[in-house]
């Protein structure tokens, strides 16, 4: 009985010693939030570009719109 509570007390001393260096390694990786936003903007950044490139691969004229006098895209 003696070596089994002096065992958990060895175990729980390490455990506690370990835990700011786990912290600080788990604190490293981004939040899964974070990381599926940006996933999604760079989704959305890329079937834009991939569109305005299919645009001017079919005709170079669809992409000259006018905003305020100036070209919109180019």
């Amino acid at each position: 009985m003696l070596l089994l509570a002096v065992s958990s007390h060895t175990a729980l001393c390490r455990l506690s010693a370990s835990h700011k260096a786990a912290e600080k390694y788990n604190q490293q990786f981004p939040s899964p939030v974070l990381s599926h936003t940006a996933k999604f903007v760079a989704f959305i950044a890329g079937s834009f570009a991939a569109l305005l490139l299919f645009m001017t691969m079919v005709d170079d004229m669809l992409l000259e719109r006018h905003l305020w006098g100036r070209n919109l895209v180019w």
